[in-house]
């Protein structure tokens, strides 16, 4: 009998739930195509058409997509490399099934079935909170909102982005709802009602579009224990509730992943705390007979604020006898002490607050007193050369 029949290639629909893995179609088989020929005698052989020659069957394949399956001339449909639901949940592949004469052509859709393979995403915008030292409890920082793979979600993300200025904090997982189930958000059990912020649900919108206000818990305090060169860090524990499906369970897919959320809360300082001199008061030992202007004693102080809030600026009641730099703190000397006359000054160094030094001056002997002072003891003993 002369091939004069064409074949007739049967369109073929796989539906996999797991095809992630290479070689994998849920049932670990590959699949087969089948077509008919009239005639008894012909030898079919498959194939994956030429993109050019199957355009009007539309299943042209993109170039990432290539190389993905592969059919060989018995028809069996084989993959060759991971599949990715979040990439392309759905391939058309164009067939072509030849008796050696005559072709036929058609398209194989193959569904690509998700599993829960991804944990929970975050999205900060802007990337960092930022908020007054002294900001009240129960004051509004900023809108945390799981994202879900949905059109309605997205709307509603967008509506509270137009009418909303305050910071807010996205989180989605990548897989679909139906094998994801619904992201739940929770504080780390060790910072649990001991962060400066505080994960509130909007009682105003669908509870589960996973809406939460960040509002403050306490009193914010820039040099507090908990946080570090002005910023406090907010974790945020999430987890997705998926509904194992017979592929996960097939393959050991886990049936929930978590992921932790660190946002920076950025507080700005105000001028809030007083400078402290390091001591209340300052006993100090100086000799007489000085030289004018030489350092004696340096006083230091520090100021919990930051930048120029912490700026020190030094200074003394006492200016007669002594001077203070205001920047350095170093005390110096105006003039020329002299034991017999007075062994002892009280000066306060002023900040805001203020602080005592004790200055006691020290009996030098006439022997070994720099050469200036020598010279002039010296020259008073040459006016009386008898005594």
């Amino acid at each position: 009998m002369d091939d004069d029949l064409v074949p007739v290639s049967v369109r073929r629909v796989f539906e996999a739930e797991d095809k992630k893995y290479p070689l994998v179609f849920v049932d670990n088989a590959s699949r087969q195509l089948t077509a008919h020929d009239a005639d008894r005698t012909a030898r079919l052989v498959y194939s994956l058409a030429a993109d050019e020659e199957v355009s009007s069957l539309g299943g042209l394949l993109a170039s990432a997509e290539k190389g993905v399956f592969e059919v060989d001339k018995e028809g069996r449909v084989t993959l060759q490399r991971r599949l990715d639901f979040e990439k392309y949940s759905h391939y058309r592949l164009p067939v072509r099934v030849s008796d050696g004469e005559f072709t036929a052509d058609a398209t194989l859709h193959v569904t690509v079935g998700d599993v829960n393979d991804e944990a929970p995403r975050f999205e900060i915008n802007p990337m960092q909170l930022v908020a007054d030292e002294g900001a009240p409890p129960g004051r509004s920082i900023g809108r945390a909102k799981e994202m879900r793979r949905t059109a309605e979600a997205f709307y509603l993300l967008v509506d509270i982005l137009c009418c909303f200025a305050r910071p807010q904090v996205r989180v989605f997982d990548p897989d679909s709802p139906e094998v994801n189930g619904v992201v739940r958000c929770a504080e780390p059990r060790d910072l649990e009602r001991r962060q400066a912020l505080i994960f509130v649900p909007d009682l105003l919108t669908n509870p589960s579009a996973g809406v939460y206000d960040l509002r403050t818990r306490v009193v914010l305090d820039r040099e507090g224990p908990q946080v570090e060169d002005g910023k406090a860090f907010i974790r945020l524990v999430c987890w997705d509730g998926n509904q194992q499906s017979e592929a996960s369970r097939q393959y050991g897919r886990s049936p929930s992943f978590t992921a932790t959320m660190t946002a920076t809360l950025t507080i700005r300082d105000i001028n809030d705390n007083a400078p402290v001199f390091s001591r209340s008061i300052y006993h100090v030992e100086t000799s007489e007979n000085n030289l004018l202007g030489a350092k004696i004693f340096q006083v230091t102080a520090h100021d919990a604020d930051s930048g120029a809030n912490s700026e020190i600026i030094y200074s003394l009641l006492d200016h007669t006898n002594f001077r203070v730099d205001p920047v350095s703190g170093w005390i110096t000397a105006s003039v020329e002490f002299d034991r017999e006359k007075r062994d002892s000054y009280q000066v306060s160094a002023l900040l805001l607050y203020h602080t005592t030094l004790l200055f006691k001056l020290i009996k030098i002997n006439p022997k070994v007193r720099p050469r200036r002072f020598y010279e002039k003891w010296a020259s008073t003993w040459r006016f009386y050369p008898d005594s």
